[in-house]
């Protein structure tokens, strides 16, 4: 599966429906996949930041979860991707998990969020074990008896739902200790399941605007939307000067 590196961040060029047959046949074999959603805003911040950068480098499939940044690998690196939205993805391996009658566990948002999101997910794929939850508000010591628990009986699927890099440094920290064969972060999606917080319209999503509307409905998010601006005067700066050779 190849990868393209895009300011110091890697992603792969991959479909969406390549992903799931990759998950598949990870699960039969027995193996261990990390998703990574990657973003103008992660890749922003990892340009910046060695440490962010290499947590997102340790991802197995690095998808683009951005227009930006599918319009930053095509302009640095001449090749067309398209958006796989995490939150979509979500639901691909949840059909997967009913199919194969898989164990879940989610981790992250608020109780009352998760509760009821797992609530509204065990309905929807009844043949799915869902093993449980554990709130974003854990303490080092709770996570670490939930490891220690997964080593007699881990899920099959571990989701993640926290800040960016925050998710993905619970799902290194967790894998380095146990094998889980599918692992993804999906952000504030349990809490768009739960209603605690409405996702964009489609048509804001399609022409890659949910980033406006998050902000019209969180104005405090201002200070993470800043990296947009600083993504765009980023690739620029790269091309003009480097020729996009990084790719």
């Amino acid at each position: 599966m190849k990868r393209v590196n895009v300011l110091g961040t890697e992603v792969n060029l991959v479909e969406r429906d390549e992903i799931l047959k990759v998950c598949e046949k990870s699960l039969n074999k027995g193996e261990v996949l990390k998703l990574f959603a990657v973003n103008p805003i992660k890749v922003s911040k990892g340009y910046f930041s060695g440490e962010l950068r290499n947590i997102l480098n340790r991802g197995d499939i690095n998808f683009c979860d951005g227009k930006g940044l599918c319009f930053g690998v095509k302009f640095l690196c001449g090749k067309k991707i398209k958006r796989i939205a995490g939150f979509e993805l979500l639901f691909d391996l949840l059909d997967i998990s009913n199919k194969m009658k898989k164990k879940v566990f989610f981790i992250g948002n608020k109780e009352e969020s998760v509760k009821k999101g797992v609530e509204i997910l065990k309905k929807k794929y009844p043949n799915t074990e869902f093993m449980g939850y554990l709130n974003g508000y854990f303490k080092k010591e709770e996570l670490d008896s939930l490891i220690e628990g997964f080593k007699e009986n881990p899920p099959d699927f571990l989701f993640v739902g926290m800040g960016a890099f925050l998710q993905e440094k619970w799902i290194l920290y967790i894998l380095d200790r146990i094998k889980i064969p599918i692992s993804m972060g999906v952000g504030g999606s349990i809490d768009v399941i739960s209603g605690f917080s409405p996702r964009a319209p489609k048509f804001f999503c399609d022409i890659g605007f949910e980033w406006l509307y998050r902000l019209l409905k969180q104005p405090k998010r201002i200070k993470v939307m800043v990296h947009l601006p600083i993504f765009l005067f980023l690739i620029f700066k790269e091309k003009i000067f480097k020729g996009g050779k990084r790719c």
